[in-house]
């Protein structure tokens, strides 16, 4: 086999060119098949995609349909309410700047929030802020502390003071004197409430109480009066009422009712605290603390710019319907370190 081998080598290159033909066709087949899958997978992909967008697209057009067939629908409805609304809210120029006030004001309410959110910050940042403010050690709701509330349901408490071992109180919504125990007991019987707090139909506006002589001075925070230098015109005051307990402390008797001199602006920015001392030449004198800055409704919002109204009460006056008039004395403007927006009571120990 040997000899014939060698014997023959062309037929052997022959045979072996005939096996590399056959691989390299086989290969080529192997290759078309893959191909074909391949370009058949893709195929099938595209119609996929094709037939999920169509889907998608005519989902849209279909929702758009409904959307503009709601719309027109309600066009004529819609057109009717936008010309009533026009015809309501329809101004002047002049009306508009009438109210241009208003809306500066109605802006302003958010100033405190923004105060507020200052405040907070620079609390957080002040390392010492802990150690160097008070802290509530104990509190009472003024509604548990009365056996009988008299059928008052809410107390505005505006003023607090302590004489001997009792503590009375004062709120704007009431006229009654509150007094409570040292003790702070819950709907303890030495808790009461002195006077009707119904004595009048409006709010009291009862903003401070003082304690001189036996007598309560309590100061309300502005009341409308009529104003004697114009006819048809009106003006605000405070008043100063001296009120004395009954033995029994069942109620109060009015002794004085006097207005003050001072002018407020409103109603709502009179005096919010005060304090009364005897002077040097024996008089009594009382600091009302003006709720807002400059003792303004107008400049209210100007921080920094706090005051107080020294006063001091005179039995003679020129107005037939009046016998005591609180004159002012001086005006003390608070340090500017005291940086607020407005001022709410006063101490002095």
């Amino acid at each position: 086999m040997t000899m014939n081998d060698n014997n023959h080598p062309d037929e052997l290159t022959s045979l072996h060119q005939i096996h590399r033909q056959n691989q390299n066709q086989q290969q080529n087949h192997n290759n078309n098949m893959t191909s074909s899958s391949t370009a058949e997978a893709s195929n099938s992909t595209i119609r996929r995609r094709t037939k999920l967008g169509l889907v998608l697209e005519f989902a849209c057009v279909f929702l758009l349909g409904l959307i503009s067939a709601s719309l027109y629908s309600n066009r004529g409805n819609r057109d009717s309410s936008v010309k009533n609304v026009a015809n309501e809210f329809e101004m002047d120029t002049e009306s508009i700047l009438d109210n241009v006030e208003g809306i500066q004001d109605g802006l302003s309410t958010y100033e405190p929030l923004l105060a507020r959110s200052r405040g907070i910050k620079d609390c957080l940042n002040d390392k010492k802020y802990s150690k160097t403010t008070a802290k509530t050690a104990f509190e009472m709701p003024f509604a548990a502390l009365f056996q009988d509330t008299k059928g008052e349901k809410k107390f505005e408490a505006s003023g607090l003071i302590k004489v001997d071992n009792q503590y009375y109180a004062v709120c704007d919504n009431s006229w009654a004197i509150s007094k409570f125990d040292a003790s702070l007991t819950p709907f303890d019987s030495k808790n009461i409430q002195i006077g009707n707090p119904n004595r009048e139909s409006d709010d009291s506006g009862y903003e401070a109480i003082i304690h001189h002589n036996q007598t309560f001075y309590v100061v309300r925070e502005s009341v409308k009066y009529q104003d004697s230098r114009h006819s048809n015109s009106t003006c605000y005051h405070a008043v100063i009422e001296e009120l004395t307990i009954f033995d029994d402390e069942s109620d109060y008797n009015i002794e004085k009712q006097c207005r003050c001199e001072f002018r407020f602006e409103g109603d709502s920015k009179g005096f919010e605290g005060a304090i009364g001392m005897p002077g040097t030449d024996g008089e009594f004198y009382i600091l009302g603390l003006c709720e807002g800055n400059h003792c303004s409704e107008s400049k209210k919002f100007d921080k920094g710019n706090g005051q107080m109204v020294l006063m001091k009460k005179n039995a003679t006056t020129t107005s037939s319907n009046e016998n005591c008039i609180w004159e002012t004395v001086k005006v003390i403007s608070i340090p500017k370190t005291a940086d607020f927006r407005d001022y709410s009571d006063v101490e002095v120990t």
